[in-house]
């Protein structure tokens, strides 16, 4: 059998291999793979039919946010979006956003338009008083932590807030916010208040220990001030008989802080100002302040010049410890100035810038270097409080003095002469608190002591014009002169040293009997030695006074917001008075003057 080749074209092959009911099927474009997306295109306009440009397009599938862009300067956009439905949501600040639903492929004729209607305006106000305002709660009235409203004494703080929104440069800036306390002229060479109808020079306090040297301080390193009305005896010692102002200065914190102002104004006033606070770890922190104040007056040829450092270190070694260390070198020069005279019983009928005297030998200068240090610990429920002050003071002034008109108002005497003072303090006090409970009675507990040392040389010297008349007459309306005045003791004029030495104990308890009942007692017992030394005349005289200075005080708060409280106290002025000027062989064996209760 011969078998014989028989050729099969291939097309026909494929069909012998086909099923049956199966037939050959050529490709075509449908049967290729889908591109992954599509372009969509749109364009976003405002409702005038402007573009918007910036808006932002968003595409959801599914509830899925996917593919987004933003548009262009014409407001057209292009996303690449696979086959489906999507709602393209646009949002443009200023509109309101609008969403459409769409399905890709979208047709090449049919660019989508999303017009963005104006969003509603909707404003809201609020008003609030900053917290900086405020002082919660104080130490020195108690010297514990306490509510102001749990102090049975009146009081008011001004805080650094207050003090930097009302550009207060001086404590005559912050008494006029204190009810109670006026600021008095002071001869124009220092600071001197009015409490409660009480004048004084000395009652102020820095960080509760006493700085009674009579010259003008600055709010530049300060943290708030606090006015403590009223008899306080029994927490600051001698005088203090309508109240005591006291400041507490900035410690070197644990936060960064940077902060500068500059500040100018009419008459030439110009003021520099720092606080600089750095954290080095956690144990150890550096603050600075400082100060630089140069400007002229609306009065004639009035000016001053100052500047003041306050770097201050705060050590924390432990949890339960806390060291700060601070010193500040303060300067302040300026013309001095008496002001204008009376005439009948009123201010005399002159410009208001118009000076008496010779402005070019009229002065006020005051030096104030001091260093303190101040050591917390806490063991227990015992809290140990301890702080030393030392400060060296060198205060001085030259002025002239304009007084009695003439009755045709023609002229005006003039008289002038000039005062140095130099002091040196030093002081430490120490503190024990705990609190501890009776039964159902919260005791709070302060026991301490306070010693002291001040050194003080005054002198005083007299002005003779032409070296020989205490005193000339003047042209009233043109009272500026350059007669030459030779300055030099007279019979009366201050030359003395004075040495006082203070102990002092004390202790008090703050007593919680009941709900909304708090009561507070206390006593403190002073030996105040005064020695003093004319130089002129050689003479020596000493007083040596036992003060005991009770406080009882009683606080209700029938609700809440609502303290009633009253208090008994004593206070005492040396007889050589507060600046230890006046003692004589009267008033060294005089009795203490009691000067308020």
């Amino acid at each position: 059998m011969r078998l014989r080749r028989v050729f099969v074209p291939p097309v026909v092959l494929m069909t012998l291999l086909l099923p049956r009911g199966a037939s050959p099927q050529t490709p075509s474009p449908a049967n290729q793979s889908p591109p992954a997306s599509f372009p969509f295109r749109g364009r976003v306009l405002d409702p005038a039919g402007a573009s918007i440009a910036g808006a932002r397009v968003i595409a959801i599938h599914d509830g899925l946010s996917g593919p987004s862009t933003t548009t262009d300067q014409s407001g057209a956009f292009t996303l690449a979006l696979a086959v489906g439905r999507y709602t393209v949501a646009v949002v443009a600040d200023g509109f309101a956003q609008v969403s459409q639903t769409v399905t890709v492929p979208q047709q090449p004729e049919d660019p989508r338009e999303f017009v963005l209607p104006l969003a509603g305006i909707r404003e809201a106000v609020t008003v609030s008083a900053r917290a900086g305002y405020q002082a919660p709660a104080i130490t020195s009235a108690t010297r514990t932590p306490t509510p102001l409203r749990d102090v049975p004494q009146s009081v008011t703080v001004i805080t650094r807030e207050l003090m930097q929104d009302r550009l207060m440069s001086g404590l005559s800036d912050v008494v006029r916010y204190v009810p109670g306390v006026i600021a008095h002229q002071g001869e124009n060479n220092r600071d001197q208040v009015v409490i409660r109808g009480n004048t004084s020079s000395a009652d102020f306090f820095l960080n509760g220990i006493r700085d009674d040297v009579q010259y003008y301080r600055d709010l530049y390193n300060v943290d708030r001030v606090e006015a403590l009305k009223g008899p306080n005896a029994m927490m600051f010692g001698r005088g203090g008989g309508g109240g005591v102002v006291n400041r507490v200065t900035k410690d070197a914190a644990f936060t960064p802080l940077r902060e500068v102002t500059v500040l100018a104004g009419s008459h030439n006033d110009r003021r520099f100002a720092t606080d600089l606070n750095q954290p080095f770890n956690d144990i150890v922190a550096f603050r600075f302040n400082g100060m630089y104040e140069r400007s002229d007056s609306f009065r004639t040829a009035v000016n001053l010049e100052r500047y003041g450092l306050n770097p201050t270190v705060t050590v924390t070694p432990g949890p339960r410890t806390r060291i700060t260390l601070g010193a500040e070198h303060f300067r302040d020069a300026r013309v001095a100035d008496r002001g204008l005279p009376s005439f009948q019983g009123r201010p005399a009928d002159l410009d208001v810038a118009t000076y008496f005297g010779n402005p070019s030998a009229s002065h006020v200068k005051a030096r104030a270097d001091v260093a303190s240090a101040a050591i917390e610990h806490q063991a227990g429920g015992v809290t140990i409080h301890d702080r030393t002050l030392i400060g060296g003071y060198e205060r001085g002034y030259q002025n002239f003095v304009p007084g009695v008109v003439t009755a045709d108002k023609s002229q005006v005497a003039l008289s002038a002469y000039n005062n140095d003072t130099e002091r040196l303090n030093v002081f430490n006090q120490t503190d024990v608190r705990s609190g501890f409970r009776t039964g159902r009675v919260q005791h709070t507990l302060v026991a301490g002591g306070e010693v002291g040392r001040q050194l003080t040389d005054n002198f005083r010297k007299t002005g003779y014009f032409d070296n020989a008349a205490t005193s000339i007459l003047v042209p009233y309306a043109s009272p500026i002169v350059d007669a030459p005045v030779t300055f030099r003791q007279s019979v009366t004029d201050a030359d003395n040293h004075i040495t006082t030495n203070l102990a002092a104990i004390y202790v008090q308890d703050a007593i919680v009997p009941a709900r909304g009942v708090q009561m507070i007692g206390g006593l403190r017992v002073d030996r105040f030695d005064l020695l003093y030394h004319n130089n002129r005349t050689g003479d020596d005289l000493r007083r040596v006074d036992h003060l005991v200075s009770p406080r009882a005080g009683l606080v209700v708060k029938p609700v809440v917001p609502l303290s009633l409280y009253g208090s008994y106290t004593v206070s005492y002025l040396p007889g050589s008075g507060d600046q230890f000027a006046s003692l004589t062989t009267i008033t060294q064996n005089g009795t203490s003057m009691t000067t308020s209760r």
